[in-house]
């Protein structure tokens, strides 16, 4: 947790955003609440800005120019867990296209 506590002052001076990505484990034994917890210990989930929960929703499926189905990217659920810099506990589905990248989508 020192660590963190140094790199967070040296990044606000910088200017700069740092992302870490991690991945989820089952808690063994739990009977009550969210069995699912993440790996590091909780000085990560202390010091972060913003916390997000990505999960695949499901694969887009499109025609190739021979009328064949192939996939063409992922639709992904994002819920905003932590945020310390706006208004938490929001969700949205982002559609990510192989080769182009994230889809407009009109509200």
């Amino acid at each position: 947790s020192k660590s963190v506590r140094l790199l967070r002052g040296e990044v606000r001076k910088a200017k700069v955003i740092i992302i870490f990505i991690n991945q989820i484990r089952m808690k063994i034994g739990v009977m009550f609440g969210n069995p699912e917890t993440t790996s590091g210990g909780g000085a990560l989930k202390y010091y972060c800005g913003i916390r997000m929960d990505v999960r695949k929703k499901e694969i887009l499926k499109g025609k190739n120019k021979k009328g064949k189905s192939r996939i063409i990217g992922i639709e992904s659920k994002i819920r905003i867990v932590k945020n310390k810099v706006a208004q938490p506990f929001r969700h949205c589905n982002l559609q990510l296209i192989y080769g182009k990248g994230w889809r407009e989508i009109n509200d």
